[in-house]
């Protein structure tokens, strides 16, 4: 549960905060102040932990491969299972064709969050092979949050993607991304 009273997005113990790192701190080197609305601006790259934090709470990311006619990047709905990312697709989808009959082939999934009136964000990559699973197998355990597909029709394929590489950055210092709505819009 959040401390606003609404049902927390991550199931599980709350995710800790995103802590400070070396080189939040310091002057800009234009001279001028870093600070923004009570943010430092700075750029920060993350560890694996906070990548891999950051990567679980979050609900939509996209999907980049290489189809049958060329790159592809695919906004996916998607849940966390170990060092994997599991989506959901559609038989017949150029997704489904590409991994039809085999697997290994390289994608890169990015996720970020965004505050346009803060100019602060944060984005991480997992990079790694795509592989079609069986529904209900070790490999797709509901670890609290299932991959329930936001298109309509049926999503028999469950894909996954094995990260070898897990990499993100943080824009701005002085805040928890963890504590932060994904997107602020200012009119």
């Amino acid at each position: 549960m959040c401390s606003c009273g609404q049902p927390s997005p991550v199931a599980g113990p709350r995710p800790r905060p995103i802590a400070p790192k070396q080189g939040d701190e310091g002057p800009c080197p234009s001279g001028r102040s870093r600070r923004h609305a009570g943010v430092e601006r700075a750029e920060i790259v993350l560890d694996p932990e906070d990548c891999r934090t950051l990567l679980a709470s979050g609900v939509v990311g996209r999907l980049a491969f290489w189809a049958y006619d060329g790159p592809r990047i695919q906004p996916m709905n998607y849940t966390v299972v170990g060092d994997a990312v599991l989506m959901r697709t559609r038989v017949g989808s150029a997704l489904a064709e590409l991994l039809d009959g085999r697997s290994g082939e390289p994608a890169a999934f990015e996720v970020d969050g965004l505050d346009h009136a803060d100019q602060v964000g944060w984005s991480v990559q997992a990079c790694g092979p795509l592989e079609v699973v069986a529904a209900g197998s070790a490999a797709t355990a509901d670890q609290g949050r299932p991959v329930r597909p936001w298109a309509p029709g049926e999503r028999e394929v469950v894909v996954r993607l094995g990260w070898r590489e897990l990499t993100g950055r943080r824009l701005g210092t002085g805040w928890d991304p963890l504590q932060r709505p994904a997107y602020r819009r200012v009119d």
